[in-house]
């Protein structure tokens, strides 16, 4: 987990339409909170299965914008 400090206007570009950032923060600019994480056995495990088992484990990635 990391967090990120960026400038406000950038933050808000990823943002939908309608959504708005809070007008004020503790700091200058906004924090960001990337979570990285590692899923693992998501296939079956019997012998018949449509996955390989390489696709049994992915990378994830979550990011939080505080508003």
């Amino acid at each position: 987990m990391v967090t990120l400090f960026l400038e406000r206007e950038l933050v808000q570009s990823w943002l939908p339409k309608g959504l708005v950032l809070a007008p004020e923060t503790p700091f200058a600019q906004h924090p960001v909170i990337v979570i990285f994480g590692t899923q693992q056995s998501l296939a079956r495990t019997k012998r018949i299965t449509r996955y390989p088992r390489g696709m049994q484990n992915y990378l994830e990635t979550f990011v939080a914008l505080p508003t």
